[in-house]
């Protein structure tokens, strides 16, 4: 069996188990993960889905962000499970801004399982 350099998924810096909820961990695999939920603030802003943003979470954090990666941020910031019908053109997701992201949200983010 061949294994892998990667960090498991719960062990990646800006990742979405370790800073998006809680997950339990079971030897080298994941077990049960409670989402959190984040606080909105005042400073958040509104931002219509493009044809250019259409079911693309992805190209959002990347213009906001700088980050791809944070993707799953956007999803749970805005409680989307399936891009295909709730990120689409016309949809208006809400989002906090970089400065607020960075220096107060994930730095934040719980990163022990109370599990």
């Amino acid at each position: 069996m061949a294994t892998s350099n990667q960090p498991m998924s719960n062990q990646v810096r800006l990742g979405r188990y370790l800073c998006g909820g809680y997950t339990d961990v079971s030897g080298n695999m994941l077990g049960w993960w409670e989402r959190v939920v984040f606080p909105t603030d005042p400073s958040d802003i509104s931002f219509p889905l493009t044809q250019r943003y259409n079911c693309r979470p992805d190209l959002v954090a990347f213009d906001l962000y700088g980050r791809a990666d944070l993707q799953w941020f956007v999803m749970q910031y805005n409680n989307v499970i399936d891009v295909t019908v709730e990120f689409i053109v016309g949809t208006e997701v809400t989002l906090p801004t970089r400065v607020r992201l960075f220096g107060e949200i994930l730095v934040a983010a719980p990163q022990t399982s109370p599990l």
